[in-house]
This record gives structure tokens, sequence and C-alpha cells, in this order.
């Protein structure tokens, strides 16, 4: 993603080594900071299929040419850990995750079995925490990361529509705030450093900010971390820790 130039001369760019390696498990590197291996938990996922209670004109079509619809609430949970060095300091991460999603399943009972079976989204509710504990700084705050986002479909969803995505977060400790927003795009870079453009605008980023200026941002499309240089050293341990549990998370 493209990043403001006056921004960029400020800061330092991290790519973010590891990220998707088989089970997600082993250490990132980006910079000067490194993680242990990530200490993963229980993955909880469970769905039920909800009762229709009104049937409406489209079901009783859709039951003339012998096609079944279900809608489908699914929960998916998830946890894990680990500690993040910056050659002078350490913290421990522990973090969480829960998403909620409703979606429609559509199974073609007739000449048309081809289509097999899909899903249809309808709407999901994500939210993330991680409780981020400096280790070796004299007297250090606690802090607490929080994400969310949610999706709901739009009664007349045109095709290639941009679907109606919320979300942010804050990264709260002791009296500071750090407030998070989530970054649309619509044109990317691809590793060949080719632009492409997406048919709708994706978040794909987030920014991070004190007061009104930008501290950092965290391009989850290309994995890179940019870390605003003037931070004193715990605040650029906490950021790069909360930017790691970011980068993570498999729900959202």
């Amino acid at each position: 993603m493209a990043i403001p130039d006056r921004f960029k001369e400020q800061a330092e760019k991290l790519p973010v080594v590891g990220i998707g390696n088989g089970s997600n498990k082993k250490p990132l590197s980006f910079g000067r900071y490194k993680t242990s291996a990530i200490k993963r938990g229980w993955n909880v996922s469970s769905g039920r299929y909800d009762r229709n209670t009104k049937v409406t004109l489209e079901d009783r079509l859709l039951k003339a040419f012998n096609i079944d619809r279900a809608s489908i609430t699914k929960t998916q949970k998830s946890k894990f850990q680990f500690s993040i060095v910056d050659g002078n300091h350490v913290a421990d991460v522990y973090a969480m995750e829960r998403k909620v999603s409703e979606e429609t399943t559509v199974h073609a009972n007739n000449k048309w079995q081809w289509l097999g079976e899909f899903n249809i989204p309808q709407k999901y509710q994500y939210s993330f925490s991680a409780v981020i504990l400096p280790q070796t700084i004299a007297k250090p705050d606690v802090w607490n990361l929080y994400l969310y986002s949610n999706y709901e479909k739009k009664a007349k969803t045109k095709l290639f529509e941009m679907p109606d995505i919320e979300g942010g977060g804050m990264l709260i400790g002791g009296n500071d705030t750090i407030v998070i927003r989530t970054i649309k795009v619509q044109k990317f870079e691809t590793d060949k450093g080719k632009e492409a453009e997406a048919p709708f605008a994706i978040p794909s980023a987030y920014e991070m900010r004190i007061d009104d200026g930008v501290c950092a941002i965290i391009d989850t499309w290309g994995k890179i971390l940019w870390l605003y240089q003037g931070l004193d050293e715990q605040t650029k341990l906490v950021i790069a820790s909360a930017a790691s549990a970011i980068l993570l998370g498999r729900l959202g």
C-alpha cells in the first residue's frame, strides 16, 4: 500500500519475516525485534442451523426447483501467546480472538447439482484483545490492545459493491492511549513491484495515532511495520508487540 511521503521519511520500514509458515507457530522477526516461538492454545469452532420461522416467496420458489437454503451461525475462538525482544528489553504478549458469523448455505438437489454447495456471508462480528506485559523496564505499564470489525450484507448488494465493513481499536497503557484506525485501499503493489487494483477497497492496514500524529502503520497486506523514529524505546516495543499480535491473528 502507498505510505504518505512525509511519514515515510520519518519512519523505519520493518518487513516482517515468519508470517504464514505452516501452523504459524514459528518466530517472527523484523528489524531488531524478534519473537519467541508462538504458543497457541485451543482453537474452537462450532456452528448451528438457525430456525427459519418466516418462509418468504423466494424460499418457496427455491423449493419448487428443489434447491435447499439454510442459515448457519458459526462461532470461532482462538488464543496464543509469545515473548518479544528488541535486544535490550522483553515483553510478554497474551492474545485472544473471537468471531461470530452468519452465512446462508445453498445446495442444489436437481440438474444443477454441478453448482454444488456454496456459502453466502451475511454478517460477522470479530473481536481481538491482547495484554502486553513489559518485563525489563522499570515500573512498566500493562498495555491492553482492543480491535474489532463488523460486516453486514446490504439489503441490495450489487456485484463488486464495497462490503459494509467497519473496524478500529485502541492500545491503552496507564494514561496513554493510541487510537487504531482501519485503512481501506483499492490499489496494491504485487511482489514483483507491479501495481494492481481490486474491484473495491478492502481493509489492508492499521494506522496508529498518538493525539493528532501517526506513530505507526501496520501493513497487513504487505506484512510491513512502519514505525515512527521519534518514539521512545518502550513505546516502540509496545507497538512492535501489538503489531506482532495483530499479524498473528487467524480469524479476522
